[in-house]
């Protein structure tokens, strides 16, 4: 049973109020014996009904302290249990592809994503970080406009530009010359070969309360990118807006739990080719995908 304690504390302040008008009123009536008295009574049985029901939010309270420490436990179990099973699972299910990794999102990319990529037996070609808070900052966009000459009405196309020219140094041969340029301000990190044929694409996404850049940054990038045999657009379980809903229009698998060995174990699934949208979230059908051996 969850306890509003809020609500509580304002009962009790409201009791403590009462108490105080009736000694108020108490004196303010004089000494009138019997209207003391009753006023008296009547404070001590408010006095008691407060002793109860601190006794009884006590109670409640280590109740539920308890049944805390229990799912703390539990939790802890079930994800030690998940994290020791989930390499035996995937371990050379991506031996021979090689996949590229993308961040458009606020969140950075987490470290354990590599090492389940690399557990999986696949090879990651390349990561691309996209700083969203560095790619929105007016003299960096000043300065990728003037070293790539780019003309853009707004800072809309400018975002939309920017993630073709990505993806482009992504697939088409060469060696990414032109996101050199781009990595020289602090918007975009880079690292891996480019232009290199690839079996799948990660790209990790979302973003703030106040971000609308999944619009023009992933979306655009996305839909540029379905000539690679698999994309996956994924997010971690803690963002504070979801992307998932936008990828799922451009119809590619979707996992919005990446950072819990459950999104792990379906990102291995899903560069292996099943669809489905994955995760914890309302957006999500299952939890992870069918297991096959």
């Amino acid at each position: 049973m969850i306890i509003d304690f809020k609500y509580h504390i304002a009962s009790l302040i409201a009791v403590f109020l009462a108490l105080g008008l009736g000694i108020f009123i108490g004196t303010s009536l004089g000494y009138d014996s019997n209207i003391g008295e009753a006023i008296l009574n009547q404070q001590k049985q408010l006095t008691q009904g407060i002793e109860k029901r601190l006794d009884e939010l006590k109670k409640k309270n280590d109740e539920l302290e308890a049944l805390n420490e229990e799912l703390e436990v539990t939790n802890k179990v079930l994800k030690q249990y998940q994290e020791e099973t989930l390499p035996v699972l995937i371990k050379g299910k991506l031996t021979g592809k090689k996949v590229a990794i993308i961040v458009t999102g606020y969140y950075g990319l987490n470290e354990e994503i590599k090492g389940v990529l690399k557990t999986a037996g696949a090879e990651i070609t390349s990561i691309t970080e996209i700083i969203p808070e560095e790619l929105t900052n007016p003299s960096d966009i000043e300065y990728i406009k003037s070293q790539m000459k780019w003309q853009t009405k707004d800072e809309k196309e400018f975002y939309t530009k920017f993630a073709l020219e990505v993806g482009k140094n992504l697939l088409a041969p060469g060696n990414g010359s032109t996101l050199l340029t781009l990595a020289k301000t602090d918007a975009l990190k880079i690292n891996g070969k480019y232009g290199v044929p690839i079996d799948g694409v990660v790209i990790i996404g979302g973003g703030l309360n106040d971000s609308e850049l999944v619009n023009y940054l992933d979306v655009p990038l996305i839909k540029f990118l379905k000539t690679v045999p698999i994309v996956v657009g994924t997010e971690y379980s803690n963002v504070e807006k979801s992307y998932v809903k936008f990828y799922q229009k451009e119809r590619i698998s979707t996992i919005d739990d990446l950072d819990l060995p459950s999104g792990q174990l379906s990102l291995v699934y899903c560069l292996l080719g099943t669809t489905g949208d994955y995760g914890i979230k309302s957006t999500a059908k299952r939890l992870v995908p069918p297991i096959e051996q």
